[in-house]
């Protein structure tokens, strides 16, 4: 289970950089990601389980074996007949089970876990994701109230209600909000002293804070509440700091005064 949930996480942040095979806007390349962390400071450098440096050839589709062209239906059939996807699909679907965009959000945060640059599966992407954005802010509201309900287990799926958030069409601001607080969040260590997999997904949420942060402000309110929440363990202190100088160097004098 633990493996499984491993290639999960790298699948979902790897998802994030995979919008360019669909023509998806506002969306880098998996290796702008992997160059620009490659430029950080000797030991100060995230962690490569962060940031999977995999090229998505290498990632096979669960489930998804290479076949004759298919009609949009079949496709479609094929693709939530995948253990893996109809798994996901299941769960997201409990999550939203009291909102009217459940299917399609289930469906969207479900196919992260396949890498296909495929028409069919292109459509599929972005017509969920154009049925989502009819109301973004009802979608983005959802998403800031059951986010607080994951579990460690979710931690895929907190990654695709990041990934989410940062496509739907609302304002910076309210990008912030949502972004803000999963940074600013309890995050844990394994028996290793490592993030554990769902911790992990503070890096990314600072890599879309700081996407939308207008000011050092906006960075400073939530890197603190971070602190706050996990400054008494010197471990998890340390892994917060190494993300905040990443991605945030401009406070970190002012973060070390308070």
């Amino acid at each position: 289970m633990k493996n499984k949930n491993v290639i999960l996480l790298f699948l979902a942040i790897i998802f994030i950089g995979v919008g360019i095979y669909l023509g998806m806007p506002e969306k880098e390349t998996l290796e702008d990601v992997v160059a620009r962390e490659s430029k950080l400071s000797q030991g100060d450098n995230i962690k490569q389980k962060d940031i999977s440096t995999r090229e998505p050839s290498s990632i096979q589709k669960p489930g998804i074996k290479e076949a004759p062209p298919e009609t949009a239906k079949s496709y479609k059939e094929n693709l939530f007949n995948d253990p893996v996807v109809k798994s996901l699909k299941i769960r997201t679907k409990e999550i939203f089970k009291n909102y009217p965009f459940a299917e399609e959000i289930s469906d969207w945060m479900a196919i992260g876990v396949v890498m296909d640059s495929s028409q069919n599966y292109g459509k599929i992407y972005l017509g969920t994701l154009r049925k989502l954005n009819k109301k973004p802010k009802e979608v983005l509201t959802a998403l800031e109230k059951e986010i607080k309900n994951l579990n460690e287990k979710d931690s895929f799926i907190r990654n695709m209600f990041l990934n989410l958030a940062n496509n739907l069409k609302v304002s910076g601001p309210e990008k912030i909000s949502f972004f803000g607080p999963e940074v600013a969040r309890t995050i844990k260590l394994d028996e290793k002293g490592n993030l554990t997999e769902d911790s992990m997904n503070i890096t990314i949420s600072m890599e879309f804070l700081k996407k939308y942060a207008k000011s050092d402000k906006d960075a400073l309110e939530f890197a603190k509440r971070a602190m706050d929440l996990n400054g008494s363990d010197p471990k998890t202190k340390q892994e917060l700091m190494i993300r905040i100088k990443s991605y945030f160097p401009q406070i970190v004098d002012e973060l070390n005064r308070n």
